[in-house]
């Protein structure tokens, strides 16, 4: 007996989670900085730089990139930085896993802690949280049909959600420029916040073009001892090269800085204006597409013993897949004793969901925008400060589906940001948040492998009577007496075999 087949990838998730792991360090001041009196803002940023997936282990590996702004022990300076880096490796026993698997992990620093030992030597303490998600990605043979007419053979049309790729691409951006006129010369650089933002991509075979705009901005002590900024945006296009990649896939696209420098230099009239900046990333991406295939769920051979040989496995079937934009906007309250503005330097916003459920089909998200910003004050006891303030959100997308075994996958990411100082001295903030989920269900299959047959004994009834049960269907009782599906329909002239009612009389006959 010759099955019919169809080779497609099939994408399982092994496992996923999260693990918390400390990377701390002393960090001693350069010899060409001045002493610390007080700091103003330590920023931690962390990145996976390397992953490992092992037997029912795996290893993440990355740096945690370090600016201190601190108020100098100094009369001839009221500000200076320190910018450092910690390594770290953290490995998690994780049952199931296997070399070969896909992994896809990601850090966050969730708490800073600092302690001034001395003037010149002070303790950092990072708290991150490292999430994975391990993902196998096999190609098999499904059982479409066969090439029988003597066989019954039931099939059931199954969607799923497959990944064909998950891969990183390290890329790295370099651009000079200019401060604008207006803006004093530079005499120190002291910080370079990376973000970014206006991210797109499309596939087409073989590769994954990646497009979005690197925003740049660097905090710079000024020639005549003030403290200025300036910005710069560098759109970027990158291709990923992905040899399991089709046209017009669905991809997940994330972003992390490894590293980013920047020096100042000399124009051609021998002025420090010029600002040298070399920013390395990696985008991480992972490539899937939605799938419909018919397979063979269940077979027997009428008047044979039918024994199957298969392997079940479960498949995530994308049921819907939603993505809406809103508008975020919220003035900042400044509390007692905080200095007041006098200009903006950067604002950072990380967005958060808290929270996930299908009501009434809609689909309502909950969570927090963090805002981080970092301001020139009015107070020369401390020109720089930096605020915390978070903005709640809740968006309801309508999507008319519901069950119990449901799940949802959500993604949000601030595709633009922006932020105004208004005449009473308040920020006012606001921002684009892109929601987009999957919502998924989880199937169990079985891949038949082998159809063999034995024959059967002969009891010697040719008809049974049979009364039907709650559930049962005309296969169901055709599979158990191994007779022809359209013998039980011919004889009880059933239009429906799906639809019986329990208690109904059924005429079975193996002729």
């Amino acid at each position: 007996m010759e099955i019919m087949s169809e080779n497609i990838n099939i994408s399982q998730t092994v496992a996923k989670g999260k693990t918390d792991t400390v990377c701390d360090g002393n960090i001693i001041v350069p010899d060409k900085k001045p002493d610390i009196l007080k700091v103003v803002q330590v920023d931690s940023k962390a990145c996976i730089t390397d992953k490992v997936v092992r037997d029912n282990k795996i290893s993440l590996s990355g740096k945690v990139c370090l600016t201190i702004l601190y108020i100098p022990d100094s009369d001839s300076q009221n500000i200076a930085s320190i910018n450092s880096s910690f390594d770290f490796s953290e490995t998690v026993n994780v049952s199931g896993v296997e070399e070969g698997m896909n992994i896809i992990a990601s850090a966050d620093v969730t708490r800073v802690d600092f302690n001034i030992i001395n003037s010149r030597k002070i303790h950092i303490k990072n708290v991150l949280c490292l999430t994975y998600e391990v993902i196998e990605i096999k190609n098999v043979d499904v059982a479409t049909g066969v090439e029988d007419d003597n066989i019954e053979v039931k099939t059931e049309s199954v969607k799923m959600k497959n990944v064909y790729d998950i891969c990183d691409h390290e890329f790295v951006m370099n651009e000079d420029i200019s401060l604008l006129a207006g803006q004093n010369d530079v005499s120190d650089i002291l910080k370079t916040d990376v973000e970014i933002t206006d991210t797109e991509y499309k596939t087409i075979s073989g590769r994954i073009i990646l497009k979005g705009i690197v925003n740049v901005c660097v905090l710079y002590l000024a020639d005549n001892g003030e403290i200025e900024h300036t910005e710069n945006e560098m759109p970027f296009t990158e291709i990923v090269e992905s040899e399991s990649t089709l046209d017009n896939m669905d991809c997940d696209v994330w972003y992390s800085v490894i590293d980013s420098s920047c020096e100042a230099g000399e124009n051609s009239d021998g002025d420090m204006r010029d600002i040298k900046l070399s920013i390395d990333i990696m985008a991480g991406v992972k490539a899937s597409r939605n799938e419909e295939i018919n397979v063979i769920s269940d077979c027997y051979i009428p008047g044979k013993n039918t024994e199957i040989k298969s392997e079940d496995i479960t498949i995530e079937e994308n049921v819907l897949s939603v993505e809406e934009q809103n508008t975020i906007r919220d003035i900042v309250d400044f509390p007692d004793g905080v200095p007041r503005v006098k200009s903006v330097y950067n604002v950072v916003m990380t967005p958060v969901v808290s929270k996930t459920d299908i009501v009434g089909g809609r689909l309502i998200c909950e969570g927090k925008i963090d805002a981080y910003i970092l301001y020139l004050s009015e107070n020369s006891e401390n020109p720089v400060y930096s605020l915390h303030h978070e903005m709640p959100y809740t968006v309801a997308i309508d999507v008319n589906v519901s069950g119990d075994d449901l799940v949802i996958n959500p993604r949000v990411e601030i595709k633009h940001s922006g932020y105004t100082l208004n005449a009473a001295g308040e920020i006012e903030l606001r921002c684009i948040l892109n929601i987009s989920a999957d919502i998924v269900r989880n199937n169990e299959i079985s891949l038949i492998d082998d159809i063999t047959d034995t024959d059967m004994e002969n009891n010697g009834a040719n008809i049974v009577i049979y009364f039907t049960k709650k559930g049962d269907s005309v296969w169901d009782i055709a599979k158990r007496y191994s007779v022809p599906v359209d013998n039980i329909l011919r004889y009880n002239n059933i239009d429906n075999q799906d639809k019986l009612r329990a208690g109904e009389r059924i005429f079975v006959s193996a002729r």
